[in-house]
């Protein structure tokens, strides 16, 4: 098979876009077995539809298979979620979010030789992200939990969180979608603060928002060992749900400089 590049331009330098090295950062959803969990949530299920003479299940005499699925994108894998996470009306995700290609940076602030906890302050995520051009901003990820090739339930676990400060510099930088590979910015219980993701959408303590929002959150990301921190784009590709979260497919595009 022949390489595919691309030549993107990002402030004035051009790069080749590495398409055939493309990266899936997305857990699947098994409904059978193994799957992702937070928040002591019940599993996602699956359900045979079966309407009069009808069944969805082949192995019954049915003609197709069809299936009810139950799921809860906060708690069952990599999923996106809008402004209208913190909103008093629906406001669909997938309806603002516009980007196709975005300059990313993705960055692994804290070691991970043993399973980090606590708070991920506003000077360790600046420095972590002090090497790699501010232009690249645009989407930040952020690897901070230990690599794994299969999805975890995160009830009761121990896990980093995101400072409210870190995640207002974000925003101020210029960050638009931030993807992670936590169950969320927050810590597990937090009282109903949602301090980072409030930060992140400037939306005060106690308000809704005013009108919806072309920023995203990305959460319970797949960011394997083998994938060195740096620069990329990154197409965040989404279910269009008509609800403030969806499952997601977030896709790494590594670069390379041209001189």
């Amino acid at each position: 098979m022949s390489d595919l590049h691309l030549r993107a331009e990002v402030s004035g330098q051009p790069y080749v876009v590495r398409i055939n090295e493309a990266r899936v950062l997305a857990y699947g959803l098994d409904f059978e077995t193994l799957q992702a969990g937070a928040f002591g949530l019940p599993r996602a299920s699956v359900q045979i539809v079966r309407a009069g003479a009808f069944t969805g299940e082949p192995a019954e005499g049915g003609s197709c298979r069809c299936e009810i699925l139950t799921l809860i994108p906060h708690a069952h894998g990599t999923h996106t979620e809008g402004i209208g996470h913190l909103s008093d009306r629906p406001l669909p995700v997938h309806e603002d979010l516009a980007d196709i290609l975005v300059p990313a940076t993705l960055v692994t602030p804290v070691s991970l030789s043993a399973a980090p906890e606590g708070t991920l302050t506003l000077e360790v995520l600046r420095a972590a992200l002090a090497p790699w051009p501010p232009a690249w901003r645009t989407a930040v990820i952020l690897r901070l939990a230990e690599p794994r090739d299969t999805p975890r339930d995160w009830s009761g676990m121990p896990r980093m969180h995101l400072a409210p400060e870190a995640a207002s510099w974000l925003r101020l930088e210029g960050c638009r979608h931030l993807v992670t590979d936590l169950p969320s910015l927050e810590p597990e219980w937090d009282g109903g603060l949602l301090a980072a993701h409030r930060a992140f959408w400037n939306v005060a303590p106690g308000e809704y928002p005013a009108m919806g929002s072309s920023s995203t959150i990305t959460e319970m990301a797949r960011l394997p060992a083998d994938l060195p921190d740096g620069i990329g784009l990154l197409n965040l590709q989404i279910a269009p749900f008509a609800r403030d979260a969806a499952p997601a497919r977030p896709v790494w595009l590594p670069v390379t400089p041209l001189s």
